[in-house]
């Protein structure tokens, strides 16, 4: 019996010490001071037939993250280089309703998402091979601050000046911390999950994005990070999570398929209280009549109780665009629809407003199914919704909005599908009136002003940026 019970004990220190043996060796992989009297007693063949017969996976993982910090390496150089082989094109281009000519200054920018490969944007296969080709900007004093929507960070120092004269453009990558806040995978692998606007209050950055709050359960969140006076070689964005609902929806548990880009994400500065942000659906289109959630709706922040938000409107899809004007004290906002059906909508700040969706609307569903929860009737008012200042149908990829002029309610509006920039006017009874159209002929998702006549957009196909010049 004792035999029998001492055999039993040194079959199982038999195994403890191989179990201690096989962690240890795996873990010293890498360090060639660890064991290295132990190791000098194998061959080289001995030893590379142990690491592929027994320890594969450790091997390939500490590859996989050497070549990913070459990889950012390389990045960073790539920016810098090709920051001095910038080149910059003027020309005019002419409204197609009347004579008046938009002055365009156009440049490239070293984004590292085309890092070694022409990409072919019109191709839709393009977003398996390619993270994004989103990004946004933001002016900081004489800087001029881009993320694009995979996290990737940068600064212009000089812009106005570098593009209105023979000056080089200095594109600099600045590091920052969103891998550590962010957290999910699909944030660098997939479209959409990433950085969906900047806004500078009161020398901070605030940036919208989607984070993963449970296992595959997503929200719409503002970041910030303190800003310097001078950007030095120091500096990097350090983010701290600024407003964060609990609420999220969940990666394919819906009625129909997920779309993480269907989630808003801009923002304004309302006053000294309030920062506004826009929410989409997330294709759970029920979701945006509900006034128990904060999806597909325009909320208000408190800026002292961060999260703490109250309900502007409800009935929205995917708010693109957003403006405050001050003067007249509205929202005017921009909304993809789904198939046709893009709008500007105008709330007026009385109550809070339900502009329909998805009851209502001026577009139908991309499938072409009938949907119960989801009607899309083509009018708003008759079942008590309100009308939208203007839709567009067939759709023109609508994106961001911005003030020209308060006082006489001038507006610079933006287009994907479009590729094209309207200048556009709230009339007194609150429809919308196309004054110009510019037709650009890239994709322009963001828009910033300058100064009274300079403003700065982004073409996410070259990629690049153009300055243009109102009359």
């Amino acid at each position: 019996m004792n035999i029998k019970k001492n055999k039993y004990i040194y079959i199982l220190l038999l195994i403890i010490f191989f179990s201690f043996s096989f962690f240890e060796i795996k873990n010293s992989i890498g360090n060639e001071k660890k064991y290295s009297s132990i190791k000098k007693l194998l061959s080289e063949k001995n030893k590379e037939f142990i690491k592929i017969n027994f320890f594969n996976d450790k091997i390939l993982k500490r590859r996989i993250q050497n070549l990913e910090a070459k990889f950012e390496i390389m990045k960073k150089e790539f920016i810098s280089l090709n920051s001095y082989l910038i080149d910059k094109e003027v020309s005019y281009i002419k409204s197609s309703i009347s004579n008046e000519k938009l002055k365009i200054v156009k440049t490239k920018i070293p984004m590292p998402w085309v890092l070694g490969a022409e990409v072919d944007y019109t191709n839709a296969n393009t977003f398996k091979r390619v993270p994004t080709k989103a990004f946004y900007m933001e002016k900081y004093n004489n800087y001029l601050i881009v993320f694009s929507n995979s996290g990737d960070s940068f600064i212009i120092n000089q812009p106005a000046e570098s593009f209105n004269n023979k000056i080089l453009i200095n594109f600099k990558y600045i590091e920052n911390n969103l891998d550590k806040l962010i957290l999910s995978r699909e944030y660098k692998e997939s479209y959409g999950y990433g950085p969906k606007d900047l806004k500078i209050i009161q020398d901070y950055l605030y940036l919208s994005t989607l984070k993963e709050v449970k296992k595959k359960c997503f929200t719409v969140s503002i970041l910030r990070s303190k800003l310097p006076q001078n950007f030095d070689n120091q500096f990097s964005f350090n983010f701290e999570n600024y407003f964060q609902s609990e609420q999220c929806k969940t990666k394919y548990g819906g009625k129909d398929p997920w779309r993480q880009h269907q989630s808003g994400g801009r923002i304004i500065n309302f006053d000294e209280n309030y920062i506004i942000l826009t929410t989409g659906d997330f294709n759970y289109m029920d979701t945006a009549q509900n006034k128990e959630n904060m999806f597909g709706k325009i909320i208000k922040i408190n800026k002292k109780r961060t999260n703490d938000y109250q309900i502007i409107s409800l009935g929205h899809r995917n708010v693109q665009g957003l403006s405050y004007n001050r003067n007249k004290n509205y929202l005017i906002s921009t909304e993809h629809g789904p198939k046709g059906g893009d709008e500007i909508n105008i709330n007026n700040l009385k109550k809070i407003v339900n502009f329909g969706w998805p009851i209502s609307s001026y577009g139908v569903h991309y499938d072409g199914k009938k949907r119960i929860y989801a009607p899309l009737h083509q009018n708003h008012i008759k079942f008590g919704f309100k009308e939208p200042a203007k839709f567009f149908s067939p759709a023109i990829g609508i994106s961001e909005i911005i003030e020209v002029d308060a006082f006489n309610e001038t507006y610079l509006l933006t287009s994907l599908k479009a590729q094209t920039i309207f200048f556009v006017k709230v009339t007194d009874k609150q429809d919308i009136q196309i004054i110009n159209k510019f037709k650009i002929g890239e994709r322009i998702r963001d828009i910033i002003k300058f100064d009274n006549k300079n403003y700065m957009v982004t073409l996410e196909e070259s990629p690049g940026l153009a300055l243009i010049t109102l009359n």
